[in-house]
């Protein structure tokens, strides 16, 4: 009910490891991801108006799906390191805000990138550095810098240890990441909020904003606490391969 017009864009499929937080079920498996989304958007408006990239966003393509037409705000959830930085250079030419949530356990990191306000604002916030110059200028990135820059990205501050332990079991004990749809589903409410803010009031402003639910109810944890568990994971999610 917000946007007269959307653009998706994913050049993946449906795997079982994404049934931890997706709404799909077995049925769905192998389909692809573009398409089921568009799918349930039409089965709720069938006047929608729905462009689709499913080969995902590329070097080819990204002029066009950021101005045919011109994108008001563009939600970034994609794993591709390059892209991602693409993302935001192009947002920033084009003066369009950007919105990026990323899922901690039972947290949220909200980032809000108002390049229309300040199109001279470092891209993901300056936490990149000059990373972002050596992510676009390198070939292949490999699993151990995805992980590097995955951790200099959200910030160790904001990673519970357990999430932090489950990325050196992904492709041994565990298939993929474990999400958790309760958090997920979470985040697409908090999408919506903020484009709504964006869009009708101008609000929120340029920032990153931390959610966690621990504190809402007042329940003690030590996710974040400092430990030598957790320092030395993090030594080692730092060191390039």
């Amino acid at each position: 009910g917000i946007s007269r017009h959307i653009k998706i864009a994913d050049n993946d499929v449906v795997d079982t490891s994404n049934l931890n937080r997706l709404r799909e079920t077995l049925v769905s498996v192998g389909r692809p991801k573009v398409d089921l989304t568009a799918e349930h958007i039409y089965e709720l408006d069938p006047f929608a108006s729905v462009d689709i990239y499913p080969e995902g966003i590329t070097t080819d393509n990204i002029d066009r799906f950021f101005e045919d037409p011109k994108l008001d705000i563009v939600i970034d959830e994609i794993d591709d390191f390059k892209m991602k930085v693409q993302l935001r250079l192009h947002a920033k030419k084009n003066r369009i805000p950007l919105l990026m949530l990323t899922s901690l356990g039972d947290n949220i990191l909200v980032d809000v990138e108002r390049y229309d306000q300040d199109p001279e604002a470092p891209i993901f916030h300056g936490m990149l550095g000059d990373l972002s110059e050596e992510i676009l200028a390198r070939g292949e990135i490999s699993p151990e810098d995805i992980k590097r820059y995955s951790i200099q990205l959200v910030g160790q501050q904001y990673i519970p240890t357990r999430a932090i332990q489950s990325v050196f079991e992904m492709g041994k004990t565990l298939v993929g990441r474990p999400q958790l749809y309760s958090t997920i589903a979470v985040d697409g409410g908090l999408v919506a909020y903020v484009v709504r803010q964006i869009l009708l009031y101008n609000t929120p402003k340029l920032g990153r904003y931390f959610i966690k639910f621990s504190e809402l109810f007042n329940i003690q944890t030590d996710e974040l606490a400092p430990s030598g568990t957790r320092d030395e994971l993090l030594s080692r999610m730092r060191q390039p391969k």
